[in-house]
């Protein structure tokens, strides 16, 4: 999704797996520079290093009812749901009924590592009269040594609600 895009869509989709031409693994999806108002509902992703990515974006963006799985990495991607500098907005995101299934990943000597962080807010505030809600997502499994099932302030964000 490319800068300063609105009103995307992305539903009922399979998406993966993604490769470079060098057979590296790409982002599922990957939106940047003030692109807004962007929904991913009922999609199935897999076989990339970052289901879903989001760089300097701006709320709302509304997340729901996905099957992520195979989530290759390797670090600092390796995220279910990423948010990376997403800030400012109209209202509220929402990151809700979500499954992110790593169980039966093995930890690898090699390339790729799997999934980090199942979902990361690093440095993404929410609006603080409107805050990012993360609810009722099913997350198992994971490879990582050093990653976790949410980041909700990683490296600073904040007005994030998360309810298990």
């Amino acid at each position: 999704i490319t800068n300063n895009v609105t009103n995307v869509i992305i539903r009922n989709s399979e998406i993966g797996p993604c490769k470079d031409a060098n057979g590296n693994y790409r982002e599922g999806v990957f939106s940047v520079d003030g692109s807004t108002n962007i929904v991913v509902r009922q999609n199935v992703i897999h076989d990339v290093n970052t289901g879903l990515s989001f760089y300097k974006s701006i709320h709302p963006i509304y997340i729901d009812h996905n099957n992520f799985y195979n989530i290759q990495g390797p670090f600092p991607q390796g995220k279910s749901v990423g948010f990376n500098l997403v800030t400012m907005g109209t209202s509220g995101s929402k990151i809700m009924c979500n499954l992110s299934d790593m169980q039966g990943m093995v930890y690898p000597t090699t390339r790729p590592w799997g999934v980090e962080d199942h979902i990361s807010m690093w440095l993404s505030n929410g609006l603080f009269t409107n805050k990012t809600e993360i609810a009722y997502n099913r997350i198992r499994g994971g490879i990582s040594k050093s990653g976790s099932a949410m980041q909700i302030a990683d490296g600073g964000g904040g007005n994030v609600t998360a309810i298990a």
